[in-house]
């Protein structure tokens, strides 16, 4: 007999989400060096990749907490084995299985916590770096509520902006709805994740299946809608949540794609070369065009899915 927590899969999803973690530093980077070719920033070089760097950091903490929950999960699946080993009938004592079962679900439950504080930084940190590009006060970057707000109001810099529509589709998606959800951590009450038990008579396993709370599935109905499911896994709603950052992410960089060369000051920078100059003039190894440099981290990123 045997105690199987539902765990299917989750190394292959670590791979996927640490390898999309790479190519947004890849788009992130591209939309960087894109910036200091077409705007005359005399220290752009040293501000962009600072703040790209720290949207970086922040996504690979993220992903350092889902290995963790994941690790802590196949441990739990491990102690639980071993003890039925010893006790064939322990599994079947819900008074010898509730002290390992609470001590689990603080230890996923804080850790899921944790995730989601991790996820509403990562947009704060993103919305420094978006709005040190498109700001002509580079000194007064704003976090995510300020952007947002912007986006949504009137007469300031980033309302009289394209981005602004896919910053409030952002919000109005995901963002807004991880801010709300953190500030009822914080304010109101913790949100525990649930236990339940199932046994397969056939093989006399145990299945534990940890799900996410139900608020959480009524403030991200696009999540669960995403996985197909009726019952969401705490596994398999952070593998999605992160996929979503990640194209949400992908959105505004392509916005700001269009912002900069919207606003371009690409001949400034010729007839004046900053003090580090420009790389022009590359070759893509795919196509054998003559590309720039951001052209081609920005080609790399876009075909690498």
């Amino acid at each position: 007999m045997e105690i199987i927590i539902n765990s299917e899969n989750q190394r292959d999803k670590f791979d996927i989400i640490k390898k999309k973690i790479l190519r947004t530093e890849l788009g992130m980077r591209a939309i960087a060096v894109m910036y200091n070719e077409h705007y005359y920033d005399l220290v752009s070089s040293r501000n962009i990749y600072r703040l790209k760097d720290n949207v970086f950091y922040r996504l690979e903490t993220s992903l350092a907490q889902y290995e963790l929950f994941t690790n802590e999960i196949s441990r739990f699946n491990y102690v639980m084995s071993e003890r039925t080993k010893q006790e064939s009938e322990f599994c079947f004592d819900q008074f010898k299985l509730m002290p390992y079962t609470s001590k689990m679900n603080l230890m996923t439950s804080s850790i899921f916590d944790s995730i989601i504080f991790h996820s509403v930084s990562i947009f704060d940190y993103l919305s420094h770096y978006i709005s040190y590009i498109i700001s002509p006060n580079k000194c007064n970057t704003l976090y995510w509520t300020k952007l947002a707000k912007s986006a949504y109001g009137k007469d300031n810099y980033i309302s009289k902006r394209p981005i602004k529509e896919v910053i409030k589709q952002v919000d109005d998606y995901l963002v807004k709805k991880l801010y709300d959800y953190r500030s009822d951590l914080i304010h109101n009450s913790h949100k525990q994740c649930s236990f339940h038990t199932s046994f397969n008579a056939k093989s006399s396993n145990i299945k534990i299946e940890i799900e996410v709370p139900e608020q959480l599935l009524k403030s991200f109905k696009n999540i669960k809608v995403l996985i197909q499911s009726n019952k969401v896994s705490v596994q398999d709603f952070i593998y999605s949540l992160l996929i979503e950052i990640f194209n949400v992410i992908e959105s505004l960089l392509s916005a700001l794609k269009i912002e900069i060369e919207l606003y371009s000051q690409l001949r400034m920078n010729i007839v004046m070369p900053k003090p580090k100059g420009l790389i022009l003039g590359l070759v893509d190894p795919v196509t054998g065009l003559e590309l720039s440099l951001s052209e081609l981290l920005w080609n790399q990123y876009k075909s690498n899915n």
